[in-house]
């Protein structure tokens, strides 16, 4: 098992004792402060990234993704009512937990209607070179006042009606059952442990490698959903209600995991004595938790649908990421929100997934699709004849 470094590197990036520590809310995981001295839009995250899907230094994707929406919503006039819709972003390589996050953010285009953001993010190595490992186009839009009812007012939808000035959206395709009348994804997986299902071995792994979502989210699992059953592959082997069952969903493309979640209570403002930090803004938490959210789990769907656990595969991340947002009023914090996820195609050594985000009333939210790498473990005997080796 990799273990996580406590080392402290000097420079730029330097990390301190204070920000070692797991972060205690969402928020202390997008503070930001500007960097001093620089006359452009540079910040630095207060915190460090943490881990999540892995057991080695390497920060989950979702973290960046975070810290990128939050950075650039530092620059936006919110007061003229700019909100997130669009966020097309690459991984250009690990983010590293023993160290913040530089965000470099470069104003692209001003309008009446649209505020366009170019975010890269970096690292400070130990011999003082700028890493650079995400990089993401946001592009923030005002409506103005709009009519009651109609693209830029409330959200009213009529149902049958055909007007395409009303809003309207895609319903959940699958069936679910209400979040009032679920469990915890914590007390489920405790109860997999009791029925001798999980190990008590693999329970705490679990809980290594997917704590920090939990600490920061209140999540449940909808019955019948692929990671219900093999609670995200730590059950291989388990019985899938979609295959055994009346629906017969053999291929991967059928298959589907459905979840609730909300952001868990927050502080306002940072309960810090650190000055210099920034605020965060309800409009960036409400946008950089959904992104954190949808992020998760989409590099893995193909081997968790295909009922394997995470390390049946030498390489299995993402590369890409295209965030839209439908609905940008909905407040993560107050409100649940209903995911639904899917594989739509595999192909060269690469996936594709998709996210879909409602809210209670089946209005659509957000959308993430993802392409990721994903490659099988070698065959040890081809790797004795040629000498190659896991990457």
């Amino acid at each position: 098992m990799t273990t996580e470094s406590e080392t402290k590197f000097s420079g730029r990036g330097s990390t301190s004792p204070s920000t070692l520590q797991p972060s205690r809310t969402f928020l202390d995981l997008i503070r930001l402060r500007r960097v001093e001295g620089d006359a452009a839009d540079v910040f630095r995250s207060v915190n460090r990234p943490e881990k999540m899907g892995n057991l080695g230094p390497i920060a989950y994707g979702g973290c960046v993704i975070a810290l990128v929406i939050a950075s650039a919503y530092q620059t936006v006039k919110e007061e003229e009512g700019f909100k997130l819709y669009s966020f097309l972003g690459n991984f250009l390589g690990p983010t590293r937990t023993d160290r913040e996050v530089n965000l470099k953010v470069t104003r692209l285009r001003e309008t009446r209607t649209f505020q366009t953001r170019l975010v890269i993010a970096s690292q400070i190595l130990e011999d003082g070179e700028e890493r650079k490992c995400f990089s993401a186009t946001l592009d923030f839009m005002t409506t103005g006042p709009g009519r009651n009812g109609e693209v830029g007012g409330s959200i009213i939808h009529r149902e049958g009606d055909p007007n395409p000035f009303r809003p309207y959206s895609v319903k959940p395709i699958y069936p679910r059952q209400h979040h009032s009348q679920l469990e915890r994804a914590t007390d489920l997986v405790s109860s997999k442990v009791e029925s001798g299902q999980l190990s008590r071995s693999d329970h705490e792994r679990y809980k290594e490698i997917f704590g920090l979502f939990n600490r920061h989210f209140d999540t449940k699992l909808v019955p019948g959903s692929i990671h219900a059953d093999n609670i995200k592959g730590f059950i291989p082997g388990a019985e899938l209600s979609q295959v055994s069952g009346r629906e017969g969903r053999k291929g991967l493309t059928e298959r589907y995991t459905c979840d609730w979640f909300k952001v868990k209570e927050q502080e306002y403002p940072p309960s810090s004595s650190e000055v210099g930090i920034l605020p965060t803004s309800r409009k960036a938490l409400n946008a950089s938790s959904l992104a954190f959210a949808l992020d998760g789990a989409l590099s893995f769907l193909p081997l968790t649908f295909s009922n394997l656990g995470l390390n049946q595969a030498s390489a299995c991340s993402s590369l890409e990421c295209s965030l839209r947002f439908h609905s940008p009023d909905f407040d993560s914090e107050t409100n649940w929100a209903y995911r639904e996820q899917r594989t739509i195609s595999g192909s060269d050594q690469r996936t594709f997934s998709e996210s879909y985000l409602f809210d209670e009333n089946d209005n659509l939210i957000a959308t993430m699709s993802q392409i990721s790498v994903l490659r099988p473990l070698p065959d040890p005997i081809s790797d004795r004849s040629t000498g190659l080796s896991k990457l």
